[in-house]
């Protein structure tokens, strides 16, 4: 969530604890508050094989750090992804 003053591209880098991007996303930021709603998805994929059930690739559990980028700020924040199985 960020309190932007003004409208502008806001970029935002997933990249695990190697430093490797896993995904990125390119959002058009308004003036005022902001807040982008994510389902982990990481790729989604297209086939017409029949009983093909995988098209969405979901993000691992793992330590990660999400980068957000405009032209003039950069921020960034560690979390973790858990395997919440029972």
């Amino acid at each position: 969530m960020l309190l932007a003053e003004q409208a502008k591209v806001v970029t935002l880098s997933l990249r695990d604890t190697a430093d490797k991007e896993v995904c990125k996303f390119s959002i058009q930021g308004k003036e005022g508050f902001n807040q982008y709603r994510w389902n982990l998805v990481v790729s989604k994929e297209q086939s017409d094989l029949p009983y093909f059930v995988h098209y969405e690739k979901f993000l691992k559990a793992g330590n990660y750090i999400l980068k957000m980028n405009t032209n003039e700020t950069e921020l960034q924040r560690p979390f973790v992804v858990t395997n919440n199985q029972r």
